[in-house]
């Protein structure tokens, strides 16, 4: 098994990985689940192979993708990560394919999905990153993730790791009642379920009235367990997610690095990916292959301005920063530069800039012209507006959303 650890994963598969395969695909009853059984089986093998590169282990044996009889009934892609629990769902997507097709069987059992792009040959597979069950959007009868919403597959070790912190926090009375009332439930689920719960309601009140209403959902029996019992049980299951939540706020984070200009914060590289702050300007989503991580943000703040680590891009390094101010019309004033790391070298060929407001309408757009060896956008935007930055360059691109937003104490 090979593995290839630059910014996306390459995955080698053996003729073991396809013998296992084929033994599970040989136990079906018609060649379409055949062929469904048998990707389904490599993408999680392929999973299970990158797990130790992140120090995890999947657990094969206690996994529904193993199991011949749920093979045989449902479409999974199951993997148990050993010792904390997590179910991760690994899809297959064929060469064609630009999105995860979601089965409606494991939605109520995954809590990552994990996009595995199979090569023609079959020889290998690209792991090209994974999606919080939580973020998904079940009211539709098809579900797909599209490929460029994914997270970068090397960013999972955090999720896991928060998780696995999560559960070593909590003490074994409260384990003991979570087993007893909830039969068992993961802890991992719960811990992923009660945080978007955190982070969807601003309020502790409303908070412990949605976890006790989550939690007595998944009860085994209601009619044993008093509210205030399950008040408590919420409260000790809040405990690590408020800990945790405190100690990185705005401000605190040991790495959150940021200006104040005016009335205004800009803030980037926040730990909490993705989670609207109000008096920010803050990373909504990082959706591209080339995902800079919140440690590789530099906090070159020196006349407002914030400075990017370079940004990989079919071979090539790009230098983005961006440099605000305040005016008296009480908006603030961006300006975007774009150049190559090395100094006086032109840009890419074919670079190619893309602004969007926030109904994804472009409102810039600038593309590499002979010995260009620098871009300059300069804009303005409302307190409270979002816009969205794209850097093109051949099959690649880089994509980040920010907003900004009023500082307030």
């Amino acid at each position: 098994m090979s593995i290839d650890l630059q910014h996306s994963f390459t995955i080698y598969l053996t003729a073991k990985h396809h013998q296992i395969a084929e033994k599970f695909a040989h136990e079906q009853t018609s060649k379409f689940k055949a062929k469904q059984v048998y990707l389904n089986t490599l993408a999680v093998l392929a999973i299970n192979e990158f797990l130790p590169e992140i120090n995890y282990q999947g657990n094969l044996r206690e996994s529904a993708s193993f199991n011949p009889v749920i093979n045989c009934l449902y479409n999974t892609g199951n993997l148990m990560v050993a010792d904390i629990d997590v179910n991760l769902e690994c899809r297959p997507i064929l060469p064609e394919e630009s999105a995860i097709i979601v089965p409606q069987e494991v939605i109520e059992t995954a809590d990552f999905y994990i996009g595995v792009q199979f090569q023609e040959s079959l020889d290998k597979v690209k792991l090209l990153g994974f999606y919080p069950a939580t973020k998904l959007d079940t009211s539709q009868p098809l579900i797909t993730i599209p490929i460029e919403e994914l997270t970068p597959i090397e960013d999972l070790i955090d999720e896991l790791f928060a998780i696995e912190e999560y559960i070593d926090s909590l003490d074994e009375n409260t384990v003991a009642d979570v087993n007893e009332k909830l039969d068992d439930m993961p802890l991992a689920a719960i811990k992923l379920q009660l945080e978007k719960i955190y982070r969807d309601f601003n309020v502790d009140t409303k908070r412990y009235a949605e976890g006790v209403s989550f939690i007595r959902s998944q009860l085994v029996d209601d009619e044993s367990s008093l509210s205030t019992e399950l008040e408590d049980l919420v409260k000790n299951l809040f405990k690590p997610i408020e800990a945790y939540w405190e100690e990185n706020e705005p401000g605190k984070s040991p790495i959150n690095i940021g200006t104040q200009i005016g009335n205004a914060v800009v803030k980037l590289g926040d730990i909490i990916k993705g989670i609207r702050t109000p008096g920010y300007l803050y990373r909504e989503e990082a959706i591209a292959q080339q995902l800079i991580p919140a440690t590789a943000f530099l906090g070159d703040t020196e006349d407002q301005k914030i400075t990017f680590n370079p940004i990989n891009l079919a071979q090539e390094q790009i230098l983005l920063s961006l440099q605000l101010e305040t005016n008296n019309t009480n908006k603030i004033n961006i300006k975007i530069i774009v150049k190559n790391v090395k100094e006086n070298e032109p840009l890419p060929s074919e670079l190619e800039l893309i602004l969007e407001d926030e109904k994804e309408t472009i409102t810039r757009k600038i593309k590499q012209q002979k010995h260009q060896d620098r871009f300059d956008i300069t804009f303005s935007k409302n307190y409270g507006e979002s816009f969205t930055l794209r850097l093109l360059l051949g099959d690649e691109s880089f994509q980040e959303q920010f907003t900004i937003d009023l500082l307030r104490n």
